[in-house]
């Protein structure tokens, strides 16, 4: 699918993932222009996930759609549009006709499975600092739904995630969630071998 075609075709799901996104990251920033760094920092704390706020499940779902900044905003939503598109319209047009429901489920359990890996880390590293907000976790699901589902490429899923990772942290010194993408990335990943595995 070309690149025109997927940005202007209209898939349900995927634009009212994007909508919710879009509609936190303008509060966001109508906070931080209306007020101060320090009140949206508050908002962060209060509805990211952290260890005062852990076992709160809606947390862990508000944080999926609150962003640090314009970057991380921006990234995020190409990479849901572009391979939310074309999971969805794929899957609606051409095979199961599932593809709303796979985009939805995919990106919510997504969403809890990047928070089970964030919560994991916090306990096992003992890393109380950590503030994780952010869709990267839901995304990352996404685009293993794209290489290792709909594309049947789990090696060069695989080899992407390492190489990002390993580029964001060790080169470029960007301290992004990895426990966060790996959650999400698992969710995908468990669903294949028990859903999708016999269709190939």
């Amino acid at each position: 699918m070309n690149l025109t075609k997927v940005f202007s075709a209209y898939a349900p799901v995927t634009f009212v993932l994007f909508l919710l996104n879009t509609l936190v990251f303008v509060f966001e920033q109508y906070i931080l222009k209306t007020y101060d760094h320090a009140a949206l920092e508050s908002i962060v704390i209060q509805y990211g996930i952290n260890v005062q706020n852990i076992s709160n499940i809606f947390v862990w779902f508000s944080s999926a759609f609150m962003h640090a900044g314009f970057i991380h905003y921006i990234f995020n939503m190409l990479a849901l549009i572009y391979f939310g598109k074309q999971i969805e319209l794929t899957y609606n047009t051409q095979k199961t006709g599932l593809g709303s429901l796979y985009i939805l489920v995919t990106y919510l359990f997504g969403i809890l499975l990047s928070a089970a890996g964030t919560i994991a880390y916090i306990y096992l590293t003992h890393d109380y600092s950590v503030v994780v907000i952010g869709a990267s976790g839901a995304i990352f699901a996404i685009f293993a739904f794209y290489e290792i589902i709909m594309r049947k490429n789990f090696s060069g899923f695989l080899i992407f995630f390492l190489v990002y990772h390993f580029l964001m942290i060790y080169v470029l010194g960007i301290n992004v969630a990895w426990y966060a993408h790996l959650g999400g990335s698992l969710a995908v990943v468990v669903a294949y071998f028990i859903f999708f595995q016999k269709q190939n």
